[in-house]
């Protein structure tokens, strides 16, 4: 995860927590698909200069990954349509998207045994994704 964070160009404005010690046995490349595309969507539609949090938890068997960040310009995703092949919220037409990487997201994950739910919490949005371990 911290490899995934400080390779991006933005990385000054992720804030990533993580345990001492948090192991799954996957995929790297999906996992590394999955978590850099919900990154990605929350550097590119929340406010330039506000953060990105990531934050990795392990408890009992279990790994999660909760990306938080402020809605932007672009406003909150609709929960009923945000993992729909090419649903993009009308007013984030001004950014690049094609309206399928959550829907990849959301496949990665569910082939790989996993659960994604999205949360829209006052002007947050909220993207969690967990593993059985």
């Amino acid at each position: 995860m911290r490899k995934i964070c400080d390779s991006h160009l933005e990385n000054k404005r992720i804030r990533l927590k993580t345990p001492q010690q948090a192991s799954l046995q996957s995929d790297p490349v999906l996992l590394a698909v999955i978590c850099g595309n919900l990154i990605d969507n929350a550097l590119k539609y929340s406010p330039p200069q506000s953060l990105v949090h990531v934050d990795l938890s392990a408890q009992g068997r279990s790994v999660t990954l909760l990306v938080e960040n402020l809605a932007g310009t672009a406003g909150l995703p609709d929960p009923e349509q945000v993992f729909q092949k090419y649903y993009r919220n009308p007013r984030a037409k001004a950014a690049i998207g094609a309206g399928l990487g959550l829907y990849i997201v959301r496949g990665l994950v569910h082939l790989l045994a996993g659960g994604i739910t999205y949360k829209p919490t006052e002007g947050r949005v909220i993207f969690k994704v967990s593993f059985a371990c």
